[in-house]
């Protein structure tokens, strides 16, 4: 989580924030927000839909500009696949 901060906050600072930062290490997946995009993209919401999605092959939480996800590593490119689909993203390579 912590490098996941510093990286948002530097990509807030070079994009004037409207900036989204997930990354991945091991099992987990670690999003962060800026401020001014979470009103807009509610990040439980979206982990609470794939949960569903998944029948609780993941876990979750965390607040509205930073959660996380836990999930094995067969689910892994599923669940980022899931994830960026809910957050609006069009192109996706892994």
């Amino acid at each position: 989580g912590r490098y996941s901060s510093k990286l948002q906050n530097h990509l807030e600072t070079e994009n004037n924030g409207n900036t989204i930062t997930i990354v991945h290490y091991g099992n987990y997946i670690s999003m962060r927000i800026s401020k001014d995009l979470s009103g807009s993209v509610n990040l439980l919401e979206i982990i609470e839909r794939l949960k569903v999605a998944t029948n609780g092959e993941l876990s979750g939480g965390g607040h509205q500009q930073a959660a996380s996800i836990k999930t094995t590593s067969e689910h892994m490119n599923d669940t980022m696949r899931m994830l960026l689909v809910e957050l609006g993203v069009k192109s996706q390579v892994f």
